[in-house]
C-alpha cells in the first residue's frame, strides 16, 4: 500500500483547492466528517497555544490548534436509519420508485485530514525524547516567531475499497460546486430552459477541464440534476414564484409526456358539454351508395343553428363525384 502524502500550505484556501484538485485527478470525491470548533478560525495567541501539546512532523515541531476529517463519499454509513424504509403491508407500493440499494455508502476506509497550526521556521530536525523537550519549551517561549499553516494530509488510490475507482467512479459522482456557480451565471445572463443549459455548461466543460471524461457525473450532470439546480437557483432570484413563468418547458413536457403516456391525452378533458350531442362534419365528402344507384342521403346537426332540430341538407347533386 503506498504511503500518504503530506502538504503543508499557508491557507486553507490553497489547502481545500489542492484537495478539489486531487479528487479530480484521482476521480474521487469526499465529504466533510466532522471538525474540531472553530477550525480555521483560531487566534495564535498565547494563551491559547501554551494549552496545546507539541507534535512533531518529520522531525519538525508543530503546535495543533484545530483538525478537520473528510470521508470518502462511498465511506461508512453513519446514518443507517435515515434512507431505511418500512416493510410495506402488501407486496406492492403505489408511487414509490424501488431502490436495489437504498445508500451509496459502503465503508471505504479512505480518509483526509487537515490539521491547523503553528510552524517555527528554520528548526531543526529533532531526533531523540530528550531533545524533543528541550525543543519544546523553547518553541512555547518563542510562539510569536512561529507561522500559522495548514497541513494536509492526502491517501492513496490503493486506501480505496469496496468501491470501483478510476474512470468508472465518476458515474457516482454529484455536480461539482463549480458548475452549481455556472449555472446560477447562465441564469443572470438570462438562460432558462435546461438543454440549452446543458450545452452552455458541456462548452463551459470542454474550455475549463477538456482532459475530463463525459461519463464524470461531476462535470457532466444528467439533464434532471440541472433542472434541480435551476429550479433551486430561480426560486432564489424569483422569491414570489416568477420562475414558474421564466422556465421554457423542460419539466413540464416531460411531466406532459408522461401524462400522455399513461393515459392518452396531454388536457383534462372539458365536461362542460358532457350532455349535449354534437356530430361533427366530416372533414371529406364521402357518400354512400345503394345497390340500384341511388345516394344515401345523409345529414349532420349544425352546431351553429338556432334549433337543434334543424338539419344541414348534403351538398347540390352538381358537386357529386361517383
Amino acid at each position: 500500500m503506498a504511503e500518504d502524502v503530506t502538504v503543508i500550505f499557508g491557507s486553507l484556501q490553497e489547502c481545500l483547492k489542492s484537495l478539489r484538485d486531487h479528487e479530480v485527478q484521482t476521480n474521487t470525491r469526499y465529504a466533510v466528517g466532522y471538525s474540531s470548533k472553530g477550525f480555521g478560525k483560531r487566534s495564535t495567541g498565547s494563551n491559547i497555544v501554551n494549552k496545546k501539546r507539541v507534535q512533531w512532523l518529520n522531525g519538525k515541531p508543530f503546535i495543533s490548534l484545530g483538525f478537520k476529517v473528510y470521508f470518502c463519499h462511498h465511506g461508512k454509513n453513519y446514518r443507517p436509519n435515515h434512507n431505511s424504509r418500512s416493510p410495506k403491508e402488501h407486496g406492492y407500493s403505489k408511487g414509490e420508485r424501488v431502490h436495489a440499494q437504498q445508500t451509496k455508502k459502503l465503508g471505504c476506509p479512505a480518509k483526509v485530514l487537515i490539521k491547523e497550526g503553528i510552524m517555527l521556521p528554520n528548526s531543526h530536525n529533532v531526533l531523540t525524547s530528550k531533545q524533543k523537550k528541550t525543543v519544546a519549551r523553547q518553541v512555547r517561549a518563542n510562539v510569536d516567531a512561529g507561522t500559522k499553516g495548514f497541513l494536509l494530509r492526502l491517501p492513496s488510490i490503493e486506501d480505496h475499497s469496496f468501491h470501483v475507482t478510476g474512470k468508472e467512479a465518476g458515474l457516482t459522482q454529484p455536480i461539482d460546486k463549480e458548475l452549481i456557480d455556472a449555472i446560477v451565471q447562465f441564469i443572470d445572463e438570462g438562460v432558462y430552459d435546461s438543454p440549452s443549459m446543458k450545452q452552455h455548461l458541456e462548452q463551459y466543460v470542454l474550455r475549463c477541464h477538456p482532459a475530463i471524461l463525459p461519463t464524470n457525473r461531476r462535470f457532466y450532470p444528467t439533464i434532471r440534476t440541472i433542472q434541480n439546480h435551476m429550479h433551486k437557483a430561480l426560486r432564489i432570484k424569483f422569491p414570489n414564484g416568477e420562475h414558474k413563468v421564466k422556465v421554457k418547458g423542460s419539466r413540464q413536457r416531460a411531466e406532459g409526456s408522461k401524462r400522455k403516456h399513461r393515459t392518452g391525452v396531454t388536457k383534462k378533458k372539458d365536461h362542460s358539454t358532457k350532455h349535449q350531442t354534437k356530430v361533427k362534419p366530416p372533414t371529406q365528402w364521402n357518400p354512400k351508395v345503394n345497390i340500384d344507384g341511388t345516394m344515401i342521403q345523409q345529414h349532420y346537426i349544425d352546431d351553429t343553428a338556432d334549433h337543434e332540430d334543424e338539419v344541414v341538407q348534403c351538398p347540390p347533386d352538381d358537386e357529386q363525384d361517383f
